[in-house]
């Protein structure tokens, strides 16, 4: 069952809603605690699979909400339409306004908490999304940036979520699964 797939990967897990969820990360500048459903890391992992043969990594959108002071869950994620060059992205806002406006109609109070990359490592390209695009959306107050490694060759499943602090993004903390 995948409650038994969780619990061997995840050494720590809280209660959440009555699932057990894997605290993915925590802590930081303002000690914002964050949970990743498995939805939201199911939905990454397929994006990357259907991804464009073209796009070397997956990027999107994650959604959630805040349950308690200082505690945001991820609950669920949609991919994001876009062509990365070598020192710029180009992004279909139109395809990702429509997306987020239907998951709201859907769920509606799940919102914008943050975005995700798969890859091992922060290209300029990572810095330009989070600066230029996540961090200007409206209401979306210090996105979390979750990069997701695909590659399982150490035989874990490494997820790294980063925060923007002013002239760098900053690992908070590091789990992998």
């Amino acid at each position: 069952s995948s409650r038994v797939l969780w619990t061997l990967a995840v050494t720590q897990l809280e209660k959440a809603n009555n699932m057990d969820v894997p605290t993915v990360f925590a802590t930081g500048p303002a000690a914002i605690k964050y949970r990743l459903h498995p939805v939201a890391l199911f939905n990454i992992l397929d994006h990357f699979l259907r991804r464009n043969e073209k796009n070397f990594r997956a990027v999107g959108t994650l959604l959630g909400t805040t349950v308690a002071e200082g505690v945001v869950e991820i609950r669920n994620s949609f991919p994001m339409m876009f062509v990365e060059l070598d020192e710029s992205v180009k992004i279909d806002q139109d395809s990702h306004k429509t997306s987020l406006e239907l998951h709201q109609k859907v769920y509606p109070k799940e919102v914008v908490v943050g975005w995700y990359s798969t890859g091992d490592s922060i290209s300029k390209n990572s810095c330009l999304l989070h600066n230029d695009f996540y961090a200007k959306l409206p209401r979306v107050k210090d996105p979390v940036f979750l990069l997701v490694g695909t590659d399982l060759l150490s035989g874990s499943f490494p997820i790294k979520a980063l925060r923007f602090l002013p002239q760098s993004l900053s690992v908070t903390r590091t789990r992998e699964l």
